[in-house]
C-alpha cells in the first residue's frame, strides 16, 4: 500500500473513532434521508445557475424609492438614522451602481440621476420641497402597488416611508372605514404580486427603524405639532423591500452590521428548504448519543446527562437564504435577560429551542448554530422545529385613531400588513421553514 492510500485510511479510521455512527432504525428516518438529499441535490442546482447570473458579480439591481411627502421632513432634518441606514443600503457593495435607480415617491416618482452618497447627502427638508409632488397626502396603497408593480425575480425594490396613513378630507370623517378599504387594497396589491411570482422565487420584507425627528408631525386631520429643535422626538420609519428572495437575503446578510432595524416581518409563498446537519462531537453535547450512518438527522441511544437530568445538543443551520435580518433568527433562552426563541416551535413539548447563534466563516458554509435541549422523562420523537412568522410586534407599533403622536406607534401600520399576511397566508403555511429530527432514547 501507498503511504498516501496509507494516511487516507488512518485519517478514515481516526474519523469515525471519534464520531461513531450506527444502522439507521426504521423506515422513516432513511426515507426522510432520500428525500433531503434529493432536496439539496435539486436546490444546489438551482443556486448554482443562480450564482452565475450577474447580480452575484456585478451587483444587485436595486430600485430605491424615498417617500418625500411633508410628513417626512422630521427624518431628513440634520444627521438621523433614518438617512444613515438607507445609506448603508444603497452604498452596499453587494449593489450594482450601474444598476441602482433613484426616485422621491408621493403622487408620482420622480426619478434622481446621481449617485447612492450624493443622493442622500441632499436630502433634506429643502430637497423635498424643491422636487414636487403632491405633499399633503398620500395615497399609501397606490404608492406601495406602484412600487410593487416594478418588482420581480430579477431585481428589488425598496420603499423607505413612515408608512403614515394620511387621507383626503373626504375620508376622514370614517377613519375606520378608510383604513378597512386600504387594507383591502393592499391585500389585492399583494395577490397581483403572489399571481406573477409563478416560480416562488420573491419575497416581501418590512423592516421598522427608529429616527430622530426634528419637524411637523400631523395627526390624521392635517393639524401640526411642534417637535422641532429641542422638541424633537424618536419616531419609527419602515423600508419595505419586494423582488428576488436570495438577492433580499444577501442583502440583508451585507448590511446587518451597518444598519439598525428594531423589527421585522418576511412573507413569500411557499416554504424553504433548510441545510442543516447535528454536530455529533461529544464536547458539543449535554449527556450521550449516537448518530445514524445513512444522515445527519438521527439521533440514537440518547441518554441524558447522570448529574442534571439534562440532554442537550446542537444543529448546525444554513439559513443564507431565508430572507430574515439576523436579529430574527437569533436568540438565546435565559433565566434573567436573553431574548427568548419565540420564533421557534417544535413539535414535542419536551424538547425546546435555547438558542439560535450566528456562526462565522464556517467551512461547511452554516451559518447559524442552534441548540436543543430537553430534562427529565423526554420520549423519543420524530421532532419537527419550525422558524415561525411572528407579527406580534405589529400590535405594539400600531395607531387606531391617528388623532396624536404616540411614541413608537404608526397610524395605520396594522392594517397595512394585515393586508400583506392574509394575501400571503392564502398561498403559505405560518411558518419560513422546517426542519426534522429523529430521536430514539437509550
Amino acid at each position: 500500500m501507498s503511504k498516501h492510500k496509507f494516511l487516507k485510511v488512518v485519517l478514515f479510521s481516526f474519523t469515525l473513532s471519534l464520531f461513531p455512527f450506527y444502522a439507521c432504525a426504521g423506515d422513516r428516518c432513511q426515507t426522510f434521508e432520500k428525500d433531503y438529499k434529493k432536496t439539496f441535490s435539486s436546490v444546489n442546482s438551482e443556486k448554482q445557475s443562480t450564482e452565475d447570473g450577474e447580480w452575484r458579480t456585478k451587483g444587485i439591481p436595486l430600485l430605491a424609492y424615498i417617500e418625500n411627502s411633508g410628513s417626512m421632513d422630521g427624518y431628513v432634518n440634520g444627521v438621523t438614522r433614518f438617512k444613515t441606514d438607507i445609506y448603508s443600503i444603497l452604498s452596499n457593495s453587494c449593489i450594482s451602481d450601474s444598476r441602482l435607480k433613484l426616485f422621491y415617491i408621493n403622487s408620482k416618482e420622480i426619478p434622481q440621476k446621481t449617485d447612492a452618497r450624493s443622493f442622500v447627502q441632499n436630502l433634506t427638508v429643502e430637497t423635498f420641497k424643491t422636487k414636487g409632488g403632491n405633499r399633503t397626502s398620500t395615497e399609501l396603497a397606490s404608492v406601495i402597488e406602484n412600487v410593487l408593480k416594478k418588482a420581480d425575480d430579477n431585481n428589488v425594490v425598496m420603499l423607505a416611508s413612515d408608512f403614515i396613513f394620511s387621507p383626503e378630507k373626504q375620508y376622514r370623517a370614517d377613519v375606520k372605514n378608510y383604513l378597512e378599504m386600504q387594507k383591502t387594497d393592499l391585500k389585492n396589491t399583494f395577490e397581483k404580486f403572489i399571481k406573477r411570482d409563478e416560480e416562488h422565487k420573491n419575497a416581501v420584507v418590512f423592516l421598522q427603524g427608529s429616527s430622530d425627528f426634528d419637524g411637523w408631525f400631523y395627526n390624521v386631520n392635517d393639524t401640526p405639532f411642534d417637535y422641532r429643535g429641542k422638541n424633537k422626538i424618536k419616531r419609527p420609519f419602515y423600508i419595505l423591500l419586494a423582488g428576488n428572495k436570495e438577492m433580499i437575503a444577501h442583502l440583508l446578510q451585507k448590511t446587518a452590521s451597518s444598519t439598525h432595524f428594531v423589527n421585522s416581518y418576511s412573507e413569500f409563498s411557499s416554504t424553504m428548504a433548510v441545510r442543516y446537519e447535528v454536530d455529533a462531537r461529544p464536547s458539543r453535547t449535554v449527556g450521550s448519543f449516537r448518530m445514524c450512518r445513512n444522515g445527519m438527522h438521527h439521533l440514537e441511544k440518547i441518554k441524558a446527562d447522570s448529574r442534571t437530568d439534562r440532554f442537550e445538543f446542537k444543529v448546525n443551520l444554513d439559513l443564507s437564504g431565508i430572507p430574515l435580518n439576523d436579529s430574527y433568527l437569533s436568540c438565546e433562552e435565559k433565566e434573567e435577560g436573553g431574548t427568548p426563541c419565540s420564533h421557534y416551535r417544535t413539535s414535542v413539548k419536551y424538547y425546546k429551542v435555547l438558542s439560535v447563534k450566528p456562526i462565522k466563516d464556517n467551512q461547511f458554509g452554516f451559518t447559524h448554530e442552534m441548540t436543543i435541549g430537553a430534562k427529565d422523562r423526554f420520549p423519543s420523537a420524530d421532532l419537527n422545529i419550525d422558524i415561525l412568522k411572528d407579527s406580534s410586534w405589529i400590535d405594539n407599533s400600531n395607531d387606531d385613531d391617528g388623532q396624536k403622536q404616540l411614541q413608537g406607534r404608526t397610524f395605520g401600520l396594522k392594517p397595512l400588513l394585515e393586508g400583506m399576511i392574509k394575501a400571503y397566508r392564502q398561498h403559505a403555511e405560518d411558518y419560513y421553514a422546517r426542519i426534522r429530527l429523529f430521536l430514539e432514547i437509550q
